[in-house]
């Protein structure tokens, strides 16, 4: 089980914590991915395209 750091010591990430994360996360790329699909400037392109490739494969 994963746990997080709080004031009163550590305490459980809750399995529906993992899920509204994931959803968050699942959202978020695929704004970014409409953002980088209507993208038209070069430059947005290759900035989107960095960003989705950080969100997929890590920093």
């Amino acid at each position: 089980m994963r746990e997080r750091a709080s004031r009163k010591g550590v305490e459980p990430i809750t399995v529906r914590e993992i899920v509204e994360t994931e959803k968050r996360e699942r959202q978020e790329f695929f704004e970014l991915a409409a953002r980088f699909r209507d993208a038209e400037d070069p430059e947005d392109v290759k900035r989107l395209g960095d960003q989705m490739g950080q969100m997929v494969f890590g920093e």
